[in-house]
């Protein structure tokens, strides 16, 4: 027995083929689940086309970095999920590398020897104890934008608007060749 089987219902021949499918089933040795979903159609190359031809002409008229361009895209009309992974650490280790960000960031400011001296010797000090210490575990949650490529057609139209909408709104211009006019 197959362990999953797919019918795209778009025929009444396909319909009756799956209720023919399901009916042959033996329910004796154990349960099947039936689950009937809409189809939604993926983006279009079109509209990745076009929403990659738009972040250039933004990109190009404001300076921003092409993958910074998406990203600030993304971030503003697409929800965002959550990710959630746990991670085994050391406390002291962690205070450390902390202490380390703060040492490069006093780089940048005028700080005495003795200060960053002071410093390096806490941080040597809560390396060594770190050695010692047991794992514990850390729960880190981070916020990503949404991809692209889990949007359907429509979806991805409402995001194209929204950036043609924000571009024009802020004086960007944005080229609309011919061949993807009927993608918005």
């Amino acid at each position: 027995m197959h362990k999953k089987t797919t019918f795209v219902l778009k025929t009444s021949e396909i319909m009756k083929n799956a209720i023919g499918f399901i009916q042959q089933l033996p329910l004796d040795k154990k349960p099947y689940m039936v689950t009937i979903s809409e189809v939604k159609n993926k983006r279009s190359l079109d509209q990745n086309a076009l929403f990659h031809m738009w972040v250039q002409d933004y990109s190009d008229q404001t300076g921003e970095m092409i993958h910074d361009a998406k990203n600030y895209f993304k971030i503003m009309f697409l929800p965002s999920k959550k990710t959630t992974f746990h991670i085994m650490r050391k406390p002291s280790y962690k205070k450390a590398m902390e202490l380390k960000a703060t040492i490069e960031s006093l780089k940048h400011l005028d700080c005495d020897a003795e200060t960053v001296q002071s410093i390096l010797d806490e941080i040597k000090t809560l390396i060594e104890k770190s050695s010692n210490e047991e794992c514990v575990k850390e729960t880190i949650t981070i916020n990503e934008p949404q991809s692209t490529k889990e949007l359907n057609v429509n979806e991805f139209t409402d995001f194209l608007k929204q950036i043609e909408i924000y571009c024009v709104t802020n004086g960007i211009k944005l080229r609309y060749p011919d061949e993807y006019k009927y993608i918005i």
